[in-house]
C-alpha cells in the first residue's frame, strides 16, 4: 500500500511540475508577444503642422435632396504638405472655396452623420483640392472646425 501511495504521489507531482512549467511557458511567449509592436495596419500620419494650415474657411450652403431647406454650416482647415503648397492655395483660395461648395452643396445630411460619412466627405474635399496644389505639393489633411445644420 506505502508503495502505491508513493508511485500515486510522484505521479502527481510530475504532473503538478508539467502544467506549470507550460503556464510558464506559454506566460512567457504571451509577455513576448505583447511587448512586441504589431505591425502597422494603416499609414502612420506625422503630427500636424500648424505652421502649414491654410486659414480657416467658413461656408454655409443649401444641402440636397432634402424636403424643406436644410443648411449647412461648416468651417475647414485644409492641412498642406509644404510652404509652397500652402502658398499655392492660398493664391488659389476663390477656386478652393467654389470647389468646397460645390462639393458640400451636394450633400445629405445624411452624408454628414457618423464618423466614416465625415471622414467620407473630408477624402472628396481633399481630392477636389488636391489638383490645385498638385505642382508645389499635397493637401495634408482636411479638418472640420465647426459643422452645424439646420
Amino acid at each position: 500500500m506505502r508503495l502505491d501511495l508513493r508511485s500515486g504521489l510522484l505521479v502527481l507531482a510530475t504532473a503538478i511540475l508539467v502544467a506549470a512549467g507550460t503556464v510558464a511557458a506559454t506566460v512567457k511567449v504571451l509577455q513576448t508577444g505583447l511587448n512586441e509592436a504589431p505591425a502597422p495596419t494603416h499609414v502612420v500620419h506625422e503630427e500636424p503642422r500648424p505652421e502649414l494650415f491654410a486659414e480657416p474657411m467658413t461656408l454655409t450652403v443649401n444641402l440636397t435632396g432634402e424636403s424643406r431647406p436644410t443648411y449647412l454650416r461648416v468651417t475647414v482647415v485644409f492641412e498642406l504638405s509644404n510652404k509652397g503648397a500652402l502658398e499655392e492655395f492660398e493664391r488659389l483660395r476663390p477656386t478652393v472655396q467654389d470647389r468646397a461648395i460645390s462639393l458640400l452643396r451636394e450633400q445629405r445630411v445624411a452624408d454628414l452623420v457618423g464618423r466614416d460619412k465625415l471622414e467620407a466627405v473630408k477624402r472628396q474635399l481633399k481630392a477636389a483640392v488636391d489638383p490645385l496644389v498638385a505642382r508645389k505639393g499635397t493637401v495634408a489633411a482636411v479638418y472640420f472646425t465647426e459643422l452645424v445644420t439646420q
